[in-house]
């Protein structure tokens, strides 16, 4: 298991929603970071339009 797929989880997102970057950040000067974007697949995305 990715940690995308751990992060979808835990936060419980059902589809069409994911966990698509996760990135953690240790050089910010407010100390350390977890980034987490979350987004609809491409396909998704074209069926609101």
């Amino acid at each position: 298991m990715n940690s995308d797929a751990l992060f979808g989880m835990a936060l419980g997102l059902q589809a069409p929603w994911a966990v698509t970057e996760v990135t953690f950040k240790t050089d910010e000067p407010s100390g350390r970071e977890l980034h987490l974007r979350i987004g609809l697949p491409v396909a998704a995305n074209s069926k609101t339009m």
